[in-house]
């Protein structure tokens, strides 16, 4: 899935008219790789979709009592507290995500 930063919104670390690779889908946000190399969320309203196709070896996970999304995305990543291992920088978490990377990128 692609998107791509609407015009009308700013943020700092999302360049406009670049295109980006959506890593995952949490609830109502997308998981980018922003300007500074990051994969941080940013709501997806703030976004328009230029691919909408996934990535066919992604995982789901509905919300039993609405049907909406918990999580959209590589099953490497499911885990509740995989972003959080990474931002505090375990060592085996970033080297899951740096080969991911080195795969999809």
């Amino acid at each position: 899935m692609k998107v791509k930063k609407r015009n009308n919104i700013k943020l700092r670390t999302i360049s406009a008219n670049k295109i980006y690779k959506v890593i995952s889908i949490e609830y109502d946000t997308y998981r980018l790789l922003n300007e500074e190399g990051e994969p941080f969320l940013y709501e997806i309203k703030f976004f328009e979709v230029v691919d909408s196709a996934v990535e066919q070896n992604w995982v789901i996970e509905i919300d039993e009592e609405d049907d909406s999304i918990i999580y959209l995305g590589p099953k490497e990543f499911k885990d509740g507290y995989f972003f959080e291992d990474y931002f505090d920088d375990k060592e085996e978490i970033k080297n899951i995500f740096l080969n991911w990377l080195e795969k999809e990128f």
